[in-house]
């Protein structure tokens, strides 16, 4: 944390949203993966298979981060 390594919150927020897909907490994990696309944008494939999955609470949850944040993004 203190020098800079992000990637150690990267992976406990994957950890995470891998514990929370197999306790059936799908709107938590696409949070938990849309905060780590914001980062990562290669994590988006996530976003894909869950479409393809047709899980829309996971798709709910990541464009709960990822659409706010991309609109301020452009707003500034």
């Amino acid at each position: 944390f203190w020098t800079g390594q992000i990637q150690i919150w990267i992976d406990a927020a994957f950890t995470f949203a891998c514990i929370a897909v197999l306790t059936n907490r799908k709107l938590t994990a696409g949070i938990l993966i849309g905060l780590i696309c914001l980062l990562k944008p290669q994590f988006s494939v996530f976003a894909l298979w869950a479409l393809f999955r047709k899980e829309w609470r996971f798709i709910a949850g990541a464009a709960a981060v990822l659409v706010p944040c991309g609109l301020l993004s452009l707003a500034t």
